[in-house]
C-alpha cells in the first residue's frame, strides 16, 4: 500500500484565458419537449420555453404573430 503522502500532486488542467473565454463560440440547443412545445438553452445555462402558436391563430392576420417565452423545467 502506497503513502498518499508521497504520491506525486495531480496534473491541473490550465484554464482558459480570458481572451480564449471571450472568442469562444456560444451554443444554444433547442429541444422539442413535445408537438408544440420547445426549451431553448443558452451558452450560460439559462433557458426558457416556447409554445408554437395554434394554426388557426395564425390564419389570415395581417402581421405576424410573436411567441413568448415562459419559464420551464
Amino acid at each position: 500500500m502506497l503513502d498518499p503522502m508521497f504520491a506525486p500532486a495531480a496534473r491541473h488542467t490550465s484554464a482558459k484565458t480570458p481572451l480564449e473565454r471571450a472568442t469562444a463560440r456560444a451554443e444554444t440547443k433547442i429541444e422539442e419537449l413535445g408537438p408544440a412545445l420547445f426549451r431553448v438553452t443558452s451558452a450560460d445555462g439559462s433557458h426558457y420555453c416556447l409554445q408554437r402558436l395554434p394554426e388557426i391563430a395564425t390564419r389570415d392576420i395581417p402581421g405576424p404573430l410573436v411567441g413568448v417565452p415562459m419559464k420551464c423545467q
